[in-house]
């Protein structure tokens, strides 16, 4: 692979050691032929609201919180649609949405916290946990996105099609069940596959504890942070309509997101490649132009080349996350990132 720096080491792919450190869905993972299993609504339900259940188990208020955080920024999503939307408050919104989702779902969780594609600077990192409107946390997100790059539409992936769309988009719930009971070994294997991170991190004792490996008081005065500064500003820019506008954004990048697990691998029947658009022979990933426009997401290129920092191969795939992570490093915020282009290239000249 190439590197911005022949200088400077490849990257090692940060990742959990040990799927156990999640528990598996109460129902069977394969079905009787040894296929992925495919859940009943009535599973996939089952599944979610025992994920939620922090009355419980107390490890998992931090999850339902995350519901709540959700529900709440749909009820202003509702707001908006029926008191404040208009064509420009629209394109505000889309703006909003587009800024979100590049910058912390794309550059941040998915490139970073998740692949390690770039290095980021301790200042660099010190902003993305401290401004992160979504109230996830990025363990949540990097655990299990690990478990499905090993995993992908093979029984144990812990989202993706044969979830359906319902259970997809609860899959941030239902995959936030850590196994509190592992060894410490298996803990610090963990603790180790997030350290690139930069959040300080709770003992043995308290994940068992809180079922976060976070320490709870920095992830929520640092969301706390996060919520008033973005209110702020909203509010400067102007008052509450603002304000409803941001979180009326913050609903729909979250929504995206969660659709994007289901229809990013074909969840919506599509599971053919396309000759000289899409190259993955191990998953059925595809490249769907509204997410690779909207978020940088072209997946079939993602899944041949997770470590990449650019995604976007072809000339017709612009990469707005790439370009965010090329000016990072030129502004010293980056010190090195992995850029997979010419391994693509010749992938593709082999395969043509």
């Amino acid at each position: 692979m190439t590197t911005a720096s022949a200088s400077v080491p490849v990257l090692v792919e940060a990742r959990s050691e040990d799927a156990g450190v999640l528990i598996p869905p109460f129902f069977s993972m394969h079905d009787r032929d040894g296929f992925i299993h495919k859940p009943s609504l009535r599973e996939t339900l089952r599944e979610w609201f025992g994920a939620v259940n922090f009355i419980n188990y107390p490890n998992r208020t931090l999850t339902m919180l995350n519901v709540l955080y959700h529900l709440g920024t749909f009820g202003v999503f509702i707001a908006y649609i029926s008191a404040y939307f208009s064509i420009p408050s629209a394109i505000y919104v889309s703006f909003l949405s587009t800024y979100l989702v590049t910058l912390y779902n794309t550059v941040w969780f998915h490139r970073h916290c998740s692949h390690l594609s770039f290095q980021a600077t301790k200042v660099l990192k010190v902003f993305f946990l401290w401004t992160n409107p979504f109230f996830f946390r990025e363990e949540i997100y990097v655990v299990p996105h690990q478990v499905h790059h090993r995993r992908s539409e093979k029984p144990g992936d812990p989202y993706g099609p044969h979830l359906g769309w319902l259970g997809s988009y609860l899959s941030i719930e239902s995959n936030q069940k850590y196994n509190t009971q592992i060894s410490r070994e298996k803990y610090e294997a963990l603790q180790r596959s997030l350290q690139h991170v930069g959040f300080p991190m709770n003992s043995f004792n308290d994940f068992k504890k809180y079922g976060s490996v976070e320490k709870v008081p920095h992830y929520l005065l640092r969301t706390a942070v996060s919520q008033g500064l973005y209110c702020f500003l909203s509010y400067l820019v102007g008052g509450l309509p603002a304000v409803i506008y941001f979180y009326a954004a913050v609903f729909l990048s979250v929504f995206l997101i969660r659709d994007f697990n289901w229809r990013g691998h074909g969840g919506f029947n599509r599971r053919n490649k396309i000759d000289g658009w899409e190259f993955d022979p191990q998953s059925s990933a595809l490249n769907q132009k509204f997410y690779g426009y909207f978020a940088s997401e072209w997946h079939d290129c993602h899944h041949l080349f997770p470590m990449s920092a650019k995604s976007g191969f072809l000339s017709s795939q612009p990469d707005l996350a790439f370009s965010v992570i090329l000016f990072l490093k030129r502004i010293g915020f980056v010190t090195n990132y992995i850029d997979s282009t010419q391994n693509f290239n010749n992938f593709s000249n082999v395969v043509k």
